[in-house]
């Protein structure tokens, strides 16, 4: 059915006109950026409402919004940084035993981006660990490590003694709270069949403005004979 618009041309022109202008504006969600975190234009350099995908967090990359002009937050409130999972038979990575520290070596480098935490934003990280092999006779110790140097050296964000024998498992939770550049770290965590079980807080002082990993591990020797293997994990950023 034909349609007569009412005033003639001129409505229709001026119809045109907001339908351009309309075009031409900055929408609530456009993209201003893509590629890798650490070349994201500022906040305050982009509307409000700008988006930017982050290729380098998360399976697939990660959109992150510019809603109040200062930080860019993950959309919807949360960001999988990392995620894998294993089994017994193909874990994602295992620690042999031989009488050091040691770090897992994982199929992900964990690396929080320089300028990325902002105050009031968490990262949550899980995993699980088992010792499927006793050869030392001793106790070990498993853990998180957090901080800027992707070393055994870094900070324990959690960890827990899991006792001697075989299949002990330690399912680690902990979190980091930041309030800048100095963040507030608090853990927790369960732990089945292990020697201990608690929950800690503590303060550290570590430089967002730099890049900082994450990592898991052990941080007592582990005896030759031992072995611990990683069967999961997943970093999630909240904010």
């Amino acid at each position: 059915m034909p349609i007569e618009a009412q005033g003639g041309l001129n409505n229709l022109d001026a119809l045109a006109r907001a339908i351009l202008a309309l075009q031409t504006q900055t929408a609530p969600f456009a993209f201003v950026y893509q590629g890798p975190f650490a070349g994201r234009p500022a906040p305050t350099a982009v509307p409000p409402g700008s988006a930017i995908l982050a290729t380098d967090i998360g399976p697939g990359g990660s959109v992150f919004r510019n809603q109040d002009g200062a930080n860019w937050r993950p959309l919807n409130g949360r960001a999988v940084m990392y995620q894998r999972g294993g089994s017994l038979t193909n874990p994602i990575a295992t620690l042999n035993g031989n009488g050091t520290q040691q770090f897992f070596t994982l199929p992900d480098t964990m690396l929080v981006p320089a300028g990325m935490p902002y105050a009031g934003s968490k990262i949550n990280v899980q995993c699980h660990m088992r010792r499927t092999a006793n050869g030392g006779g001793a106790s070990v110790t498993a853990a998180m490590f957090y901080g800027p140097n992707n070393s055994t050296s870094d900070f324990s964000l959690n960890g827990v003694t899991i006792a001697s024998g075989t299949t002990q498992d330690w399912d680690g939770d902990g979190n980091l709270i930041f309030r800048g550049t100095a963040e507030e770290h608090r853990t927790s965590f369960s732990a089945r069949n292990s020697s201990s079980n608690g929950y800690w807080l503590a303060d550290l002082a570590v430089n967002t403005a730099a890049p900082t990993y994450l990592n898991f591990g052990c941080t007592s020797s582990l005896a030759a004979g031992d072995t611990v293997v990683l069967l999961s994990y997943q970093v999630t950023f909240e904010g």
